[in-house]
């Protein structure tokens, strides 16, 4: 069954005066400059075990989203190649689903991705865009929000999560259906004026969580899957906001000041419930540092990757997967504790 709607009204007034670019700078971090003052060690070992991306055969071009299938298969969002690659349990890339274009079952550029048993969401790039899919591949669904698309998750109960650029009511977080009709419409602890405040990453901890962790500043909330507010808290040792960067009128239409940095641009839980989040510019191994706090904030450990990360996903059976390089190769690494 095919459907295609727009939920929710306008965005922040604030974000249709910034040119898009700049939004692009904020949630890239390409705005960045090295600042490390935060000391963390190596206290977890890291067991290589694939790389994805590094031969012909298994090529990407802009890989910024992962996700997992039943049976260890793995989907990679390429946004440089308009489509989603699918991985088998031998990390090898055996085929792909979608094109460039505009309709349904086509791309953007995707960007954000999700899935569960058998449902698959993949958000467009800096878009309000969102289609569904089963696990063969068959499109569901299209619908829009009311806000350009940060981060999906979905929920034990099959239900999707959209991290989202708040509307004027300041609602980020949604829960919907597969089919884009809204359950709960949640405002944020740490909503702002700012657009670039209000950036952020989701992960489910476990089955009735959700983790929403602000890239601009050391804030992560918890919500429980009813829509109420848990907890939230600070990573210790981790600097609390990034620093500010203007940019005059000779660049843009208006001044307009952006972070120079993220303080955090990964975030993800593994099966017991630790928090990973994967620190920025701000600590002494830049996009390296992960710091693993329980879903009460206290600090469990840190550890460094072997290589600068875009992005992290766990998959549940003790296995790490780091976007690297320029977004051509993802890294598998088996974590022992």
């Amino acid at each position: 069954m095919l459907r295609s709607r727009t939920i929710g009204e306008n965005t922040l007034p604030i974000f249709h005066k910034l040119p898009q670019a700049v939004l692009v700078l904020g949630l890239l971090g390409l705005c960045a400059t090295p600042l490390h003052p935060t000391r963390a060690q190596t206290v977890r070992d890291l067991n290589p075990v694939a790389t994805i991306g590094a031969t012909n055969d298994d090529l990407i071009l802009g890989a910024f989203g992962l996700a997992f299938l039943p049976r260890h298969r793995m989907l990679v969002a390429d946004k440089l190649e308009y489509n989603v690659k699918c991985v088998d349990n031998r990390w090898r890339v055996t085929g792909s689903f979608g094109k460039r274009g505009r309709g349904d079952g086509e791309f953007r550029g995707p960007g954000s991705i999700a899935a569960a048993g058998r449902l698959i969401a993949v958000g467009d790039f800096e878009s309000t865009r969102v289609q569904v899919f089963t696990d063969t591949y068959a499109h569901l669904s299209t619908f829009h929000t009311d806000g350009p698309v940060f981060d999906l998750v979905f929920d034990a109960t099959d239900y999707l999560w959209i991290g989202k650029l708040p509307n004027s009511r300041g609602e980020g977080l949604l829960q919907a259906d597969i089919y884009g009709n809204v359950r709960k419409s949640i405002v944020l602890r740490h909503s702002s004026a700012n657009v670039f405040d209000n950036v952020f990453m989701l992960a489910m901890n476990g089955a009735a969580e959700i983790v929403v962790a602000y890239m601009a500043h050391n804030t992560v909330e918890i919500w429980d899957t009813a829509g109420r507010f848990v907890r939230e808290f600070s990573v210790p040792g981790v600097r609390q906001r990034a620093g500010q960067k203007t940019f005059s009128r000779g660049i843009f239409s208006e001044a307009v000041t952006v972070p120079e940095a993220n303080i955090f641009i990964g975030v993800a839980v593994d099966a017991v419930g630790m928090i990973y989040l994967l620190a920025d510019q701000y600590t002494e191994h830049p996009r390296r540092d992960i710091f693993v706090v329980n879903h009460e904030g206290q600090m469990l450990s840190q550890f460094v990757l072997p290589e600068p990360s875009h992005r992290i996903v766990l998959d549940g059976h003790g296995n790490l997967f780091s976007i690297e390089g320029d977004r051509t190769l993802i890294r598998v690494y088996n974590i022992r504790k």
